[in-house]
């Protein structure tokens, strides 16, 4: 992407504010902390809960004779253009700015006064809010085009991970006389999580319940796994950097300092550069020439831990100034003392304790990767919060949304091991959906049953006193009783559905380790050939011709290669037997 030369109409005078210019990337230099960033509070109950009714889909069909939930795709707004789609970026204006980092400011997207870029809502069409990014480049237009690149490369990291602030548009504006810009549209992605654990006082933060926690952890983490697995670090993961919507949805924010790395290869890839924030960076990132992904495990076990004990970030790290720059030793002592703390904090779970001490291993290779983490079995605690189960089931219900439209596309193009491959997640995850809706109702009934009993309570001592007060007293008996015998039968259900998940999940788990299992036997059989011929070739290395000699180079390349798809095989095959 390259500089235009146009000039758009220049931004409110709000933007004019001096832009902080945080590290140059090409140094190995650290980020500097950007200022606290003025939001609206959050709410004191981020999950409000709906009624049932909302929550419920129907079932309506049965695929390979499994009963399964269908139509969630059609409950979705998105899917089914209830939600009208973004409008152009250069029909909106920079509304109040919403924060200031070290990279640009954020601004709430406005309507344009002169091209409506929102449409009204109706009744059947909703609009959501979107923010402007705006960063300021400068006026010499190789450092801008410089910057661009990186701010083109960022869209492009954010764009493709799952789970992200969705981009809507991005454009750069400007010329050497006003100026640079490089200005992103999104979609607003709630308040920082930093918000939640702090509150109305920046100077100390809070504990999060554990229940709370394990529904943003387990999306943090599953989205960060997501990343890696497509070659990507973020190196910048703090509360931050991480939005909560109203409807306790997490994403990830400010890719600014991402980097792409070889796809598929999460254990196998190395990036360099002292980058991030201090407080939550890994000790490989300032005292090894080049770190792996599982720096930014570190980082979200710190976020972990702060959530967990309420306790501000510990600086584990020495800063010593010398010659302009800033460098950064690991204190031993600091970390000792931490770890101490948060292995005798008796708030935490033995899970909790397990889980944070796992990601916040010193060397690298024995710290637990996105991946590891967001199968603890922190994250599978059988007794659920109601936010808990409310977040999963959107979670869940939307990821069935996905799975059936992707079966579509797959009984389009007729491709048989598509269909069978979807048809199964949409059984498992139509379970899992089906599973959680019981769960809410449970939780639903349970209240109306302690509303009631308090109801009973105040009623009996002045039931009697009249025959109306006798009628409704044992009216309400009558109600609870019913609603009683509902909750058992409610329990036995779930209980019974639970049991077809399990029974759904450990068949595709036995399949999937058998197809493992068939395909590292191959390929362990393909290596042990080409280790064959590689001995042949060494013990007559200096009677090869030039020929054979290349043959010997491939085919060397080749068995490293193949040696690699068979590490992350038996990785895969690790992992299924850890869920």
């Amino acid at each position: 992407m390259k500089l235009p030369s146009f000039t758009p109409p220049p931004p409110p005078s709000s933007a004019q504010t001096p832009f902080k210019i945080g590290i140059t990337r090409s140094k190995r230099t650290v980020k500097v902390q950007p200022p606290v960033q003025h939001l609206n509070k959050l709410t004191n109950t981020p999950f409000p809960k709906k009624s049932l009714q909302e929550r419920t889909i129907q079932k309506t069909g049965i695929t390979n004779k499994v009963k399964v939930l269908k139509g969630a795709k059609g409950a979705i707004p998105e899917m089914t253009g209830k939600v009208l789609p973004a409008p152009r970026l250069g029909d909106v204006k920079i509304g109040e700015m919403l924060g200031q980092g070290a990279f640009g400011q954020v601004y709430l997207a406005r309507v344009s006064s002169e091209n409506q870029g929102f449409f009204p809502e109706t009744p059947n069409k909703l609009q959501k809010q979107y923010v402007i990014k705006d960063q300021n480049f400068g006026h010499d237009y190789t450092s801008a085009q410089d910057r661009l690149n990186m701010a083109t490369k960022e869209v492009n990291i954010q764009r493709r991970a799952n789970g992200a602030v969705p981009v809507a548009a991005e454009v750069p504006y400007g010329n050497e006389t006003t100026g640079f810009h490089h200005q992103v549209m999104m979609k607003h992605g709630g308040q920082e999580l930093s918000k939640l654990i702090y509150g109305k006082n920046k100077d100390s933060s809070q504990p999060v319940n554990e229940g709370l926690c394990r529904a943003l952890g387990k999306q943090i983490l599953g989205q960060l796994s997501d990343l890696h697995k497509q070659g990507a670090i973020h190196r910048d993961l703090k509360p931050d950097n991480i939005l909560i919507d109203h409807r306790g949805k997490a994403a990830l924010a400010d890719f600014g300092l991402a980097e792409q790395g070889r796809t598929g290869a999460p254990d196998n890839n190395n990036f360099y550069g002292v980058i991030g924030t201090p407080v939550y960076m890994a000790p490989e990132v300032f005292s090894q020439p080049s770190y792996s992904m599982k720096a930014d495990s570190w980082s979200a076990g710190m976020v972990l831990a702060q959530m967990l004990t309420g306790q501000p970030p510990v600086m584990l790290y020495d800063g010593v100034s010398s010659g302009g720059q800033k460098t950064y030793t690991f204190n031993q002592n600091k970390y000792n003392e931490f770890i101490s703390d948060i292995s005798s904090d008796p708030k935490l779970s033995t899970d909790a304790k397990e889980l944070i001490l796992g990601m916040l291993q010193i060397d690298p290779v024995n710290r637990l990767s996105a991946e590891q983490a967001h199968n603890h079995r922190f994250f599978q605690t059988p007794k659920l919060s109601y936010s808990e189960l409310q977040t999963m089931h959107q979670m869940k219900f939307r990821e069935l949304a996905l799975l059936e439209t992707r079966l579509e596309l797959a009984h389009t193009s007729n491709a048989i091991k598509t269909i069978e491959k979807y048809e199964k997640a949409v059984s498992i995850v139509g379970s899992e959906v089906k599973s959680l809706q019981q769960k809410m109702e449970i939780e639903d009934l349970k209240v109306s049953l302690q509303s009631m009993k308090k109801k009973l309570k105040k009623m009996k001592i002045k039931s009697f006193l009249t025959s109306k007060g006798k009628q409704d007293f044992n009216s309400l008996t009558k109600q609870y009783n019913l609603t009683s015998i509902e909750l058992n039968q409610q329990e036995l259900k779930a209980h019974t559905q639970d049991i077809i998940t399990n029974t759904l999940k450990e068949l595709d788990k036995e399949q999937q380790i058998t197809g493992l299992e068939k395909n590292i036997k191959k390929l362990v059989n393909e290596i042990n050939i080409i280790n064959s011929k590689i001995n042949y070739f060494k013990k007559n290395i200096t009677a090869l011709n030039p020929n054979q000699q290349k043959e010997f180079d491939d085919i060397t390349k080749i068995k490293n290669q193949k040696k690699l798809t068979l590490n992350n095989l038996i990785s895969q095959k690790s992992n299924i037997h850890l869920r």
